[in-house]
């Protein structure tokens, strides 16, 4: 062996044992080079077995693509861009370029600067057989490789669109592209684009999200008629939701804020059930992802669980956002559910991305309050058409002073605050609004019925009373005059 590739075994060893490489990232790295059964594996024979096919000295078995996908094949973009970086430093990129002209097997997730997606060998044999299949998913780029994610973000097949598409066809990531494909050595590739966000390609024209003139929220957001259920009834005619608005929920544990953005979620698409209505979910229980995966179909929902790690639930929270903002760039009107906003902050406080800002009280570093600002920050009135409503869940009062930090950041980006009221919750009054405490922010516009109600009537009623007598009325109208009684 070469003393360059002695000195890169050992370096490649010592990073692979890091505490930074865990174990289902060497799993999934492993699968994808070609190791033979990597879940049956301990550690260091994974890390040796990826040092020897890496060297050439262990001969990758061919990926199999039949049978059930496999769990997890993720591998944190960190992990991929430091093989990479020691595989150049150490000039084990040399041998592929020379082997590259005789033999097409090296994958874009491993040597993004020596392989070109653009020049992948077709097998003209199958061209007739998978053309006219029509595949979709969300742009997304990814180890310096434009793919096409299926659109829940979990497992799936993954799609190579060259760079040449994504140039003529003006694409952006998070754009939901549907296109024509063909097979290449190794996976799909597309080669020619159908439509971009359900809109037919060339029939249509967007502006530029980040650089679009907001404005303040003006119209109301619909519910279903037909649903009186009291927590519906309370932002129909009490403090409605507005297109555009930055709305979070803050509430302590156990006050029912999940099962209310739940209902808001559902009575939103009962009254449309083509509307532009999305479910992020973060570090959430499997019981809750199987509430609303019964109800929201494919491609509306995004989920991680406990069972996945920080950098999973933040690649899930910003491939869901890039997603709404493309539909909003074409006119719609989106409605972003999050829950919750706390859990987002933390994930992101978990990941590299977070690291050399300034640390602040239970280890919160203060990038990670900057990311999920953003996050919220996103939702706008767009004076060109087109909306971002995100309506988000943070925690309150849970004895961590964490908890806290993050919602009096989130309470500065929010323009309104949903209080739910822990007393109310201990006497099994749900929903739990404390109408008090319940506020829209600076430059919301309310009728002088709304203003009448909040500054006149709620203070003397209380929230227990008024949410009694909220509950036996049917009209806005009604509720108006029982109040002036």
């Amino acid at each position: 062996m070469l003393e360059n590739e002695k000195q890169f075994k050992t370096a490649m060893i010592a990073y692979l044992s890091s505490s930074e490489v865990g174990t289902g990232d060497l799993r999934a790295y492993a699968r994808i080079i070609g190791v033979k059964r990597p879940t049956t594996k301990k550690n260091n024979e994974l890390i040796e077995e990826i040092t020897a096919i890496l060297l050439g000295e262990l001969e990758p078995i061919e990926i199999s693509h039949k049978g059930a996908p496999v769990k997890n094949d993720f591998v944190k973009p960190t992990v991929l861009d430091a093989i990479n970086r020691l595989c150049k430093d150490y000039h084990i990129f040399d041998k592929y370029e020379k082997k590259q002209a005789k033999d097409d097997n090296i994958l874009p997730s491993l040597f993004p600067k020596v392989y070109d997606p653009t020049k992948l060998v077709l097998h003209d044999s199958s061209l007739e057989s998978i053309e006219s299949v029509v595949f979709n998913g969300q742009l997304t780029y990814f180890n310096n490789v434009y793919y096409l994610f299926p659109v829940d973000c979990r497992n799936g097949m993954k799609i190579l669109v060259p760079d040449r598409l994504v140039e003529s066809y003006a694409l952006r990531e998070g754009d939901v592209v549907t296109c024509h494909v063909v097979r290449g050595e190794k996976m799909l590739v597309a080669t020619s684009v159908v439509t971009v966000n359900g809109l037919v390609v060339n029939s249509f024209s967007r502006t530029n999200f980040d650089e679009a003139l907001p404005c303040y929220p003006v119209d109301d957001i619909e519910f279903a008629e037909e649903n009186s259920s009291l927590a519906i009834k309370y932002f129909r005619w009490v403090t409605p939701i507005k297109k555009g608005q930055r709305a979070c929920i803050i509430a302590p544990p156990k006050a029912g804020k999940s099962h209310l953005l739940y209902e808001l979620a559902f009575a939103m698409q009962q009254k449309d059930e083509k509307a532009p209505i999305f479910v992020l979910l973060v570090d959430q229980s499997p019981e809750a992802v199987g509430k609303f995966r019964r109800v929201f179909k494919e491609g509306r929902l995004v989920y991680t669980t406990y069972e996945d790690d920080a950098e999973q639930q933040v690649f899930a929270a910003e491939f869901l956002l890039k997603r709404v903002k493309r539909y909003v760039e074409k006119g719609d009107n989106v409605v972003l559910f999050v829950d919750s906003l706390t859990a987002l902050a933390k994930a992101y406080n978990d990941t590299d991305a977070s690291i050399g800002g300034k640390t602040l009280i239970g280890g919160m570093e203060s990038k990670s309050l900057q990311y999920v600002k953003r996050f919220l920050g996103a939702a706008r009135n767009m004076e060109t058409g087109g909306s971002l409503t995100i309506i988000g869940t943070a925690e309150t009062n849970t004895g961590n002073p964490v908890d806290e930090l993050i919602c009096a950041e989130l309470t500065g980006v929010a323009n309104l605050e949903i209080r739910l009221s822990g007393e109310l919750a201990s006497k099994r009054i749900y929903p739990a609004i404390d109408a008090l405490k319940t506020k829209a922010g600076e430059g919301i516009l309310a009728t002088k019925e709304d203003e009448l109600l909040r500054t006149n009537y709620l203070p003397k009623y209380g929230n227990e009373a008024f949410l009694s007598l909220l509950e036996k009325t049917n009209t806005k109208e009604n509720l108006l005059e029982l109040l002036k009684k």
